[in-house]
């Protein structure tokens, strides 16, 4: 009987020895955990990614031009987008006809001339958002009363055959046009070999400047206007050349890295009237 005994608790204290080992055994040798928050890489300059406004007014062959809008890319890497526009009650095809313009903007200032240089007045600066590829050239700005925007053409004596201008809502080409000495200036806006003061990040271009409009003079050709100089020293100047390609901006851009795409949307009315909501989406393309 006693050697049954050592026996059985011989088998005991062996089960309990390999329980304690299993025990011991290593369930994994670390782990991350991660708190995950991924933004998304392209915004409208709209709270919540929404914009609205409010239009009134249309009538047939009117256009309804928004307001600007900017996409913003976060991202350090290209992202591809498509606008897309919807009506709301839908329309027959042909009743309105959307398109988009790309824009950038411009400062205008005064200008001083400070030992024969022309130099920019600090705070007078007036910033326009203007059309860069669209259908029809498109600007936007807050200008003082009685001040209109033009194109300013100069002639390649500039400093005595002066410039020429057209108002910007009579522009229906391309700028810089031909004949404009600003499109291949030479010397060009960039390296102030003119000694005028000009240190333009465009070397060729086109001028847009703010006049009062009482400074348009005689009508040198259709539509085309020489000035009075009467206000000159209160004209809003250029601070860069600018170039405007006239052509349907297919809506598929690609917003470069960390840069920002701005735009407006233009809706031809061809019916006598619409009441209803336009939307118009920004989705990956």
């Amino acid at each position: 009987m006693k050697t049954n005994k050592k026996v059985l608790t011989f088998g005991i204290l062996t089960l309990f020895a390999l329980a304690l080992v299993s025990a011991g055994l290593i369930q994994y040798y670390g782990k991350i955990n991660q708190e995950v928050n991924v933004e998304q890489a392209v915004i409208l300059n709209c709270e919540g990614n929404i914009c609205n406004e409010v239009l009134d007014g249309i009538s047939y062959e009117d256009f309804l031009v928004s307001d600007v809008y900017t996409l913003i890319n976060l991202a350090n890497t290209p992202r591809d987008v498509q606008l897309i526009t919807s009506y709301d009650p839908e329309v027959v095809e042909g009743e309105i006809t959307t398109s988009y313009n790309l824009m950038d903007t411009l400062i205008l200032t005064k200008k001083e001339q400070i030992n024969g240089i022309w130099t920019p007045m600090s705070g007078s600066e007036l910033e326009i958002d203007y059309t860069v590829i669209g259908n029809t050239f498109e600007s936007n700005a807050e200008l003082p009363g009685g001040y209109i925007l033009v194109y300013a053409m100069d002639n390649e004596n500039r400093f005595s055959n002066y410039a020429t201008v057209i108002k910007v809502e009579d522009i229906d080409a391309s700028l810089p046009m031909d004949g404009d000495w600003n499109a291949n200036a030479e010397p060009n806006y960039c390296d102030n070999n003119n000694g005028k003061g000009d240190y333009y990040e465009n070397c060729v271009g086109a001028k847009i400047w703010a006049i009062p409009e009482s400074d348009l003079d005689e009508e040198v050709a259709p539509g085309v206007y020489s000035l009075t100089w009467n206000n000159m020293t209160n004209y809003y100047w250029e601070t860069d050349l600018i170039t405007y390609t006239q052509e349907n901006w297919d809506a598929n851009p690609t917003i470069l890295g960390e840069s920002d795409l701005s735009f407006i949307v233009i809706n031809e009315f061809n019916t006598d009237g619409f009441d209803g909501t336009i939307t118009t989406e920004v989705i990956p393309a």
